[in-house]
């Protein structure tokens, strides 16, 4: 099979675009936390880029012809040819299982409900026994990213302990995929987005944001999970991510898709857990905040999840 091509991220897709100056600012006001004057241009870039993604293909298509029609001719090619690498019988693993596990993934994602994955969704009766090895191959493949629970507060973090191995998240590695599977109008997206229109459902604004919030911790090679409470704190609710850091921190990130940004199980999570500081993304701009306790929530646009890099939290293993 061929070699992977990894998605371009979001501040890569910036250069290609010849938005040199803007990434570079991206990266100064993430270090400063100031607001950005350019924070509504950037946003636009942002929608753009859960539109295109970061398929080098798909960028190129747009920096060419400025067209999303081309841009989706490349996304249904490169689909294509993963569900055909899929079924190549070179692989060794079951090309039909692999085809349903890879089609479940958004839906799995737009669930109203947790979206931890579920055997269940990907077809009639579905084992982990039969879909685990296709789903270790997508992810080996570099089409899918898996995010593990952990309920720990302290580090080190490691993935909640269940015989089934079942408490896992799959994202696309690329969020334009996700985008294009989803089957929403581009054009129709682009303009809700600007006008600050309502358009499909509030599942899906959060699905894309959160894909995109892992792509960018991934680009990074970061080992990320997702929280749960330990039944101990008789409460419920989740955190999107949690990280660790050099100096055995433990860092939680909360993605909000819109400019809502009430996040009660982060502020929980902080206050009982010590959490020195926190990410919030949002579409809103820089600011940083001192909870209460003294901590620090870091709140910086989902366009800049990419300065959440190596300096700040461990690299994966």
């Amino acid at each position: 099979r061929q070699e992977t091509m990894h998605p371009m991220t979001f501040e890569e897709f910036l250069w290609a675009l010849g938005e040199n100056q803007m990434a570079d600012a991206i990266r100064r006001h993430a270090e400063t936390f100031e607001p950005y004057p350019a924070h509504r241009d950037a946003l636009r870039y942002y929608w753009l880029y859960q539109v295109i993604g970061g398929m080098p293909a798909a960028v190129r298509a747009y920096c060419l012809t400025q067209s999303l029609d081309e841009v989706r001719v490349q996304q249904r090619e490169i689909d294509e040819t993963y569900t055909a690498d899929m079924t190549d019988p070179d692989n060794g693993i079951s090309g039909v299982a692999a085809r349903k596990v890879w089609r479940s993934i958004p839906a799995q994602l737009l669930r109203s409900s947790t979206k931890k994955f579920k055997y269940s969704e990907v077809e009639r009766g579905g084992r982990r026994a039969k879909l685990l090895e296709p789903l270790e191959w997508l992810e080996g493949a570099g089409v899918v990213a898996i995010n593990n629970m952990t309920d720990c507060v302290q580090a080190p973090l490691v993935p909640f302990d269940d015989e089934e191995g079942s408490f896992f998240k799959v994202y696309l590695a690329d969020t334009g995929l996700m985008f294009y599977k989803c089957a929403v109008n581009p054009r129709l997206w682009l303009d809700a987005m600007e006008s600050d229109a309502i358009v499909g459902s509030a599942d899906f604004r959060g699905a894309l944001a959160e894909n995109f919030a892992m792509q960018a911790l991934c680009s990074n090679n970061l080992q990320t999970y997702y929280w749960t409470p330990p039944s101990s704190w008789k409460m419920t609710g989740e955190l999107d991510f949690l990280l660790q850091t050099d100096r055995m921190e433990v860092v939680p990130v909360e993605v909000k898709s819109a400019r809502n940004v009430r996040a009660r199980t982060l502020a929980s999570f902080m206050e009982k857990a010590g959490a020195p500081y926190a990410y919030l993304l949002s579409e809103n701009d820089f600011s940083q905040v001192t909870a209460e306790g003294g901590a620090e929530i870091r709140q910086i646009p989902l366009y800049a999840a990419h300065c959440i890099g190596k300096g700040c939290v461990k690299a994966g293993m």
